[in-house]
């Protein structure tokens, strides 16, 4: 199989990485955003917000965390398939 054919089947194969990590990222950060505003939310109507919030922050940090490993993978897959993209383009000239 010719070098050309591989690049291109590995180049598909990322983007449906791609796609993928966007997705994951997508819905890490609804998570995230999500648990915020509903502690925003319990914050404004509960006076005994800060004695609960240490029982909820490690969770918010938690999907902050996953949030933030997610958006990498994304970021690391768009960097390898502008990568491929570009030794494609450079074996079809």
């Amino acid at each position: 199989m010719p070098t050309h054919d591989r690049l291109k089947e590995y180049a598909s194969l990322l983007r449906i990485r791609q796609k993928g990590s966007r997705r994951d990222a997508w819905m890490a950060g609804g998570l995230l955003f999500l648990s915020l505003v509903g502690i925003y939310v319990y914050g404004a109507l509960n006076s005994s917000f800060f004695q609960s919030l240490f029982l909820v922050l490690p969770i918010v940090v938690a999907l902050g965390a996953a949030y933030a490993t997610v958006l990498a993978r994304l970021y690391v897959a768009n960097a390898c398939l502008e990568l491929v993209e570009a030794l494609e383009s450079s074996l079809e000239t």
